[in-house]
């Protein structure tokens, strides 16, 4: 058996669909995100991005705040974020980012990233 072989299963009445829409593209081209620079607040007294501070959240959870300004906080590679990669990824794929879309620079997917953390829950 092939997956051609496999049989098409509707999207509607799909439980998977409503619960993992991320799964299901609308494209079958995966978006490469553009290079961008990290936000960091302006008050901010370290060199990195932490999502544990009160002022990197409100940049986390601002709408405005672009998928590639969040692949270049999880290209930041130091622990605070790692041990984040979970509100981080959600966040990106609220933004309507696919699994399959990658970082500008690496080339890597929110999956590849997540992997590389050692997220809990990934096997």
């Amino acid at each position: 058996m092939t997956i051609e072989d496999l049989p098409d299963f509707p999207l509607e009445g799909n439980p998977l669909f409503g619960r993992y829409p991320f799964i299901f593209s609308a494209s079958d081209t995966p978006v490469i995100f553009s290079i961008s620079a990290a936000p960091m607040p302006s008050d901010c007294e370290f060199s990195f991005f932490d999502p544990n501070d009160a002022s990197c959240q409100e940049i986390l959870f601002d709408p405005k705040t672009s998928v590639s300004e969040l692949f270049a906080i999880l290209r930041q590679w130091v622990p605070q974020v790692q041990q984040n990669i979970d509100i981080i990824g959600n966040e990106i794929l609220k933004r309507g980012c696919n699994v399959n879309d990658r970082d500008g620079l690496t080339d890597m997917t929110l999956l590849h990233y997540t992997c590389k953390s050692g997220a809990h829950g990934i096997v």
